[in-house]
């Protein structure tokens, strides 16, 4: 599949939609660039949509709204002041037992070098 001048919002949105995903929204600090050419050839939408959005700098998300019928958004961002703020998480590094709050497990930095285009 090529996409041609197309924003790559506009490219995730469309995907999605033709998922089944209706629910999207984009939270974005800057507007994106259209693409001049932009092909998914021999990887699944999931593995397309990651793609994307990694070379555009973009996360993803889910949001559930219980007050509004329980009802769950994807949202794309580029920033991760954007991201919803979790508080405070105790660290639990111990394997076995079961705290008794939400906490962190593991916690592990990457570092990845990319070639300019």
């Amino acid at each position: 599949r090529i996409f041609q001048d197309v924003p790559p919002q506009d490219i995730l949105a469309t995907l999605c939609a033709e998922r089944g995903l209706t629910d999207v929204a984009f939270a974005l600090t800057r507007e994106p660039e259209a693409r001049e050419y932009c092909v998914q050839y021999r990887e699944s939408d999931l593995a397309f949509v990651e793609r994307l959005a990694a070379e555009e700098g973009l996360v993803y998300f889910h949001e559930f709204e219980p007050a509004v019928g329980g009802t769950h958004r994807l949202i794309f961002a580029d920033a991760p002041t954007l991201l919803p703020h979790l508080g405070a998480r105790t660290y639990h590094g111990r394997a076995g037992g079961t705290p008794p709050r939400r906490h962190v497990r593991k916690l592990t930095q990457v570092s990845r070098v990319r070639p300019a285009a």
